[in-house]
């Protein structure tokens, strides 16, 4: 099982969850965590908040928690 541990962040990522839930495409998840990444730093982008700094970990964390799917990746089409 794939784990990354970020000490700074206390975030434990569970890639192979992350992939599961990107419907098992690494490809997917990748995509996926992309465009919220993007959309989390366009929204955010002035804000000063520890969860904002790092968009790529906070959606890699909202994946894993399955908090969006594969619609994201039409939003950036």
């Amino acid at each position: 099982m794939s784990r990354i541990d970020f000490e700074n962040k206390v975030a434990s990522i569970d890639i192979q969850k992350c992939v599961i839930n990107a419907g098992n495409s690494r490809y997917d998840m990748c995509l996926m965590v992309t465009a919220r990444a993007r959309e989390i730093r366009h929204t955010h982008r002035s804000s000063q908040q520890p969860e904002h700094q790092r968009p790529i970990i906070t959606a890699l964390l909202e994946l894993q928690n399955g908090e969006f799917d594969k619609d994201i990746i039409l939003k950036i089409k």
